[in-house]
Protein backbone atom coordinates (compact mmCIF):
# COMPACT_ATOMS: atom_id res chain seq x y z
CA UNK A 1 0.00 0.00 0.00
CA UNK A 2 2.59 2.30 0.91
CA UNK A 3 4.97 2.07 -2.43
CA UNK A 4 1.15 2.48 -4.31
CA UNK A 5 0.17 5.55 -1.93
CA UNK A 6 3.80 7.26 -3.75
CA UNK A 7 3.21 6.26 -7.22
CA UNK A 8 -0.82 7.86 -6.92
CA UNK A 9 1.11 10.88 -6.10
CA UNK A 10 3.78 11.03 -8.82
CA UNK A 11 6.45 10.31 -6.39
CA UNK A 12 9.55 8.03 -7.82
CA UNK A 13 10.16 5.11 -6.58
CA UNK A 14 12.39 3.74 -8.91
CA UNK A 15 11.04 0.54 -8.51
CA UNK A 16 9.76 -1.99 -11.89
CA UNK A 17 6.92 -3.26 -11.59
CA UNK A 18 8.41 -6.60 -12.14
CA UNK A 19 10.36 -7.01 -9.58
CA UNK A 20 9.43 -9.89 -7.09
CA UNK A 21 11.56 -9.22 -3.66
CA UNK A 22 13.11 -12.54 -2.30
CA UNK A 23 14.34 -11.09 0.90
CA UNK A 24 12.90 -8.86 3.75
CA UNK A 25 15.33 -6.93 3.93
CA UNK A 26 15.33 -5.71 0.18
CA UNK A 27 11.82 -5.12 0.38
CA UNK A 28 12.21 -3.17 3.60
CA UNK A 29 14.96 -1.36 2.18
CA UNK A 30 12.81 -0.70 -0.82
CA UNK A 31 9.62 1.10 1.50
CA UNK A 32 12.43 3.36 3.63
CA UNK A 33 13.52 4.72 -0.09
CA UNK A 34 10.15 5.10 -0.98
CA UNK A 35 9.64 7.73 1.69
CA UNK A 36 12.94 9.25 1.80
CA UNK A 37 11.79 9.42 -2.35
CA UNK A 38 8.72 11.36 -0.81
CA UNK A 39 10.76 13.53 1.57
CA UNK A 40 12.62 14.45 -1.46
CA UNK A 41 10.22 15.08 -3.83
CA UNK A 42 6.80 16.02 -2.68
CA UNK A 43 6.62 19.61 -2.13
CA UNK A 44 4.76 19.73 1.08
CA UNK A 45 6.29 16.13 2.72
CA UNK A 46 7.13 18.41 5.74
CA UNK A 47 5.60 21.29 7.61
CA UNK A 48 8.53 23.16 8.97
CA UNK A 49 12.34 22.69 9.59
CA UNK A 50 11.71 21.55 12.73
CA UNK A 51 9.18 18.68 11.29
CA UNK A 52 11.80 18.31 8.81
CA UNK A 53 14.60 17.12 10.66
CA UNK A 54 12.06 15.07 12.82
CA UNK A 55 10.77 12.89 10.09
CA UNK A 56 14.43 12.49 8.20
CA UNK A 57 15.97 10.98 11.91
CA UNK A 58 12.89 9.07 12.05
CA UNK A 59 13.61 7.69 9.11
CA UNK A 60 17.46 7.29 9.87
CA UNK A 61 16.78 5.87 12.98
CA UNK A 62 14.53 3.29 10.94
CA UNK A 63 17.03 2.20 8.09
CA UNK A 64 19.61 1.52 11.21
CA UNK A 65 16.99 -0.72 13.74
CA UNK A 66 15.15 -2.07 10.60
CA UNK A 67 16.87 -5.88 11.18
CA UNK A 68 16.46 -5.61 14.51
CA UNK A 69 12.74 -5.96 13.75
CA UNK A 70 12.94 -9.06 11.96
CA UNK A 71 14.14 -12.63 12.47
CA UNK A 72 16.91 -14.18 10.68
CA UNK A 73 15.41 -17.45 9.85
CA UNK A 74 12.70 -16.10 8.05
CA UNK A 75 14.47 -13.24 5.86
CA UNK A 76 13.55 -15.21 2.97
CA UNK A 77 9.95 -15.99 3.33
CA UNK A 78 7.58 -16.64 3.04
CA UNK A 79 5.74 -13.75 2.03
CA UNK A 80 2.17 -14.05 2.30
CA UNK A 81 -1.02 -12.48 0.86
CA UNK A 82 -2.13 -10.08 2.82
CA UNK A 83 -5.18 -7.86 3.20
CA UNK A 84 -4.04 -4.41 4.72
CA UNK A 85 -7.19 -3.17 4.57
CA UNK A 86 -8.91 -5.71 6.92
CA UNK A 87 -11.75 -3.91 9.22
CA UNK A 88 -15.39 -4.82 10.56
CA UNK A 89 -16.96 -3.21 8.28
CA UNK A 90 -15.27 -5.20 5.18
CA UNK A 91 -16.44 -8.36 7.14
CA UNK A 92 -19.68 -9.93 6.26
CA UNK A 93 -20.68 -12.56 8.37
CA UNK A 94 -23.67 -15.18 8.69
CA UNK A 95 -25.81 -15.99 11.96
CA UNK A 96 -23.55 -18.35 13.06
CA UNK A 97 -20.36 -15.42 12.68
CA UNK A 98 -18.84 -17.36 9.61
CA UNK A 99 -17.26 -15.08 7.45
CA UNK A 100 -19.55 -15.70 4.00
CA UNK A 101 -17.24 -12.27 2.25
CA UNK A 102 -14.74 -9.74 2.04
CA UNK A 103 -14.75 -6.51 0.49
CA UNK A 104 -12.35 -3.90 -0.26
CA UNK A 105 -9.32 -5.80 -1.40
CA UNK A 106 -7.91 -3.47 -3.45
CA UNK A 107 -4.68 -2.73 -1.37
CA UNK A 108 -4.07 -6.51 -0.42
CA UNK A 109 -0.85 -7.06 -1.33
CA UNK A 110 2.11 -9.97 -0.54
CA UNK A 111 3.85 -9.11 2.41
CA UNK A 112 6.70 -11.07 4.63
CA UNK A 113 4.49 -12.91 7.17
CA UNK A 114 6.00 -10.88 10.25
CA UNK A 115 4.10 -8.13 8.76
CA UNK A 116 0.86 -9.71 9.85
CA UNK A 117 -0.42 -8.13 12.67
CA UNK A 118 -3.56 -8.63 14.96
CA UNK A 119 -6.05 -6.05 13.89
CA UNK A 120 -5.91 -2.61 15.52
CA UNK A 121 -9.33 -2.49 16.08
CA UNK A 122 -9.90 -5.32 18.53
CA UNK A 123 -10.69 -2.62 20.70
CA UNK A 124 -13.43 -1.52 18.44
CA UNK A 125 -11.59 1.68 18.67
CA UNK A 126 -9.87 3.77 16.21
CA UNK A 127 -5.87 3.08 15.80
CA UNK A 128 -5.40 6.94 17.25
CA UNK A 129 -8.11 6.05 20.19
CA UNK A 130 -6.78 2.11 21.72
CA UNK A 131 -5.93 1.55 25.01
CA UNK A 132 -2.51 -0.08 25.36
CA UNK A 133 -3.44 -2.42 28.50
CA UNK A 134 -7.31 -3.23 26.96
CA UNK A 135 -6.06 -4.10 22.98
CA UNK A 136 -3.09 -6.02 24.45
CA UNK A 137 -5.58 -7.95 26.81
CA UNK A 138 -7.60 -9.05 23.72
CA UNK A 139 -4.32 -9.34 21.20
CA UNK A 140 -3.37 -12.23 23.70
CA UNK A 141 -6.83 -13.46 23.63
CA UNK A 142 -7.28 -13.49 20.23
CA UNK A 143 -3.55 -14.88 19.80
CA UNK A 144 -4.58 -17.92 21.64
CA UNK A 145 -7.68 -18.56 20.06
CA UNK A 146 -5.51 -18.25 16.91
CA UNK A 147 -2.77 -21.04 18.29
CA UNK A 148 -5.35 -23.32 19.60
CA UNK A 149 -6.94 -23.12 16.51
CA UNK A 150 -3.70 -24.24 14.92
CA UNK A 151 -3.02 -26.74 16.98
CA UNK A 152 -6.19 -28.60 16.16
CA UNK A 153 -5.35 -28.09 12.30
CA UNK A 154 -1.51 -30.22 13.15
CA UNK A 155 -3.49 -32.46 14.99
CA UNK A 156 -6.22 -33.11 12.39
CA UNK A 157 -3.69 -33.46 9.64
CA UNK A 158 -1.52 -36.14 12.08
CA UNK A 159 1.15 -34.37 12.74
CA UNK A 160 2.95 -34.99 16.23
CA UNK A 161 2.72 -31.48 18.14
CA UNK A 162 6.64 -32.38 19.13
CA UNK A 163 7.66 -31.41 15.30
CA UNK A 164 4.10 -29.61 14.28
CA UNK A 165 6.00 -25.96 14.95
CA UNK A 166 9.19 -27.58 12.42
CA UNK A 167 7.11 -28.54 10.36
CA UNK A 168 4.70 -25.91 9.73
CA UNK A 169 5.20 -22.33 10.49
CA UNK A 170 2.33 -21.00 13.55
CA UNK A 171 1.46 -17.41 12.21
CA UNK A 172 0.13 -17.04 15.88
CA UNK A 173 3.85 -17.21 17.62
CA UNK A 174 5.04 -14.87 14.54
CA UNK A 175 2.09 -12.47 15.17
CA UNK A 176 2.99 -12.94 18.68
CA UNK A 177 6.67 -12.24 18.63
CA UNK A 178 6.15 -9.49 15.80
Amino acid sequence: MELHELENEKIPTELSREYTYSTVESYVTDLLRGHDSRLRNQPNAVNNVQDCGYQISALAAMQTVAPLFFRRDLSRGPFVFTLTDLHQSNIFVDDQWWITCLVNLDWACSRPVQMVEPPYWLTNKGVDEVDAGEYDALRTESLAIMSAEEEKTDKSSHIPSATADKVSLRLSKVMNEA
